[in-house]
């Protein structure tokens, strides 16, 4: 029984390796807007390959330590110490971004960026009843594809690039209240920089624009578990809202042989991320076969946006997300060691806060895993297609997670 849970292992790396660049790809206002990170803006936090894998579902099932970031009461869910480790592949489509198909450049087609990173790293530890998370990620990119023109005759030189990130720092601490009844809250970090330059340059004149914004900002986020029963788990999540602010500082270049002039201001910028609560489930219903599901509310008529304190229009909706997967249990024994060996399929809707023209991805999910003792290693991925900005964009990413835990736990089996 071992050869074919390899060769599904293998067809799955393989095939996600074949797909073609376009990734978590950016949304109609989400590409032209330079505070948009690569992919939904409907991001929750730093999340595991096997939620992924899930149907993106991350508040009630406990699978490696980055449920801190969704949910620090499943922590009681993970044995006394668990650390995990997490990294990423995806490619991203982008059509109009910065000054690409608005008016100064234009593309035949879809422009790509495939990146890759090392995205989260946490700890869980239990100390006298309580449980103690640690974890920091990489929660949000802002990164574009370079563009470059050029002539030699006559000469000319049009360039622009954009990158940034975002990272979360999470403190969490939970603990089981009751018989099957746990309470968690994190305390999150948030800090990263965001960079732009844009050079144009012909017959002896150059215009350089450079711009640079450092984050920094702070909430909480928590929520709570109930194992219901044997079969059942139930949970509520939140993530308070909190203003992203930034130093920024701009410098605009024009450079020529009778004259260079520099134009610099320094100023604050700010943007108030909105209030996020969920609900999800984790139902057993099966010996083998268990269903995963969340909704959650995202409270976008409430963003803000402001560049060197000037507000910008931004006339987002509130919208509802959804995703749902089923996992089932298979194994296998080999040098007579028993192996768990999940398979995991779902769906995610994810509705974008653009109020016009309404847009929103669905997406198919796909993943797998391997236990044997206190090691865990999970693969997931999500395929997505965009339905509403008429640019037929798509959606991929793949992760994977190595946990090790020791000690005592009730954990998902």
């Amino acid at each position: 029984m071992f050869k074919p849970k390899i060769i599904v292992l293998l067809f799955l790396v393989v095939g996600l390796a074949w797909l073609p660049p376009a990734g978590r790809a950016q949304m109609v206002m989400g590409q032209y807007e330079e505070e948009a990170p690569v992919g939904t803006w409907n991001i929750f936090g730093p999340m595991g390959a096997a939620a992924l894998g899930l149907g993106e579902t991350i508040f009630t099932r406990a699978d490696d330590v980055s449920v801190l970031f969704a949910n620090p009461a499943l922590m009681s869910r993970l044995p006394s110490l668990a650390v995990s480790l997490g990294g990423y592949i995806q490619s991203a489509s982008f059509f109009r971004y910065g000054p690409v198909n608005s008016g100064t450049v234009s593309t035949v087609g879809n422009a790509g960026l495939r990146t890759a990173a090392a995205d989260m790293a946490a700890v869980s530890v239990r100390v006298l009843g309580w449980r103690l998370g640690l974890g920091l990620g990489l929660s949000e990119v802002f990164d574009r594809p370079s563009v470059e023109a050029r002539s030699s005759q006559p000469y000319y030189l049009f360039s622009f690039g954009q990158t940034g990130y975002l990272r979360t720092l999470n403190v969490s601490l939970g603990r089981e209240v009751a018989a099957g009844l746990s309470l968690g809250l994190g305390f999150n970090l948030v800090s990263g920089r965001w960079e732009w330059k844009m050079t144009d340059a012909w017959s002896g004149v150059t215009i350089t624009d450079t711009r640079r914004r450092d984050f920094q900002g702070h909430y909480f986020n928590g929520g709570l578990h109930w194992q219901a029963s044997a079969s059942l788990g139930l949970a509520a999540v939140f993530r308070a809202p909190f203003q992203r602010k930034a130093s920024s500082h701009s410098l605009l270049q024009y450079g020529a042989q009778a004259a260079n002039i520099l134009i610099e201001a320094d100023g604050q910028d700010a943007f108030r991320q909105p209030l996020v609560l969920g609900l999800g489930l984790d139902w057993k219903f099966l010996d083998r076969l268990r269903l995963a599901g969340q909704v959650s509310y995202w409270n976008w008529s409430s963003y803000e946006a402001s560049l060197f304190g000037e507000k910008l229009d931004r006339d987002f909706q509130n919208i509802w997300r959804a995703g749902v997967g089923l996992e089932y249990m298979s194994g296998f024994r080999l040098f007579q060691k028993d192996f768990d060996f999940p398979y995991r399929v779902g769906l995610v809707y994810d509705p974008q806060p653009i109020r016009s023209p309404h847009s929103s991805y669905l997406s198919f999910c796909l993943g797998c895993g391997l236990r044997w003792q206190g090691i865990r290693l999970d693969l997931g991925a999500i395929m997505g297609a965009e339905n509403g900005s008429g640019w037929h964009l798509t959606a991929n990413r793949l992760a994977l997670t190595l946990t090790y835990s020791a000690g005592p736990g009730p954990g998902n089996g």
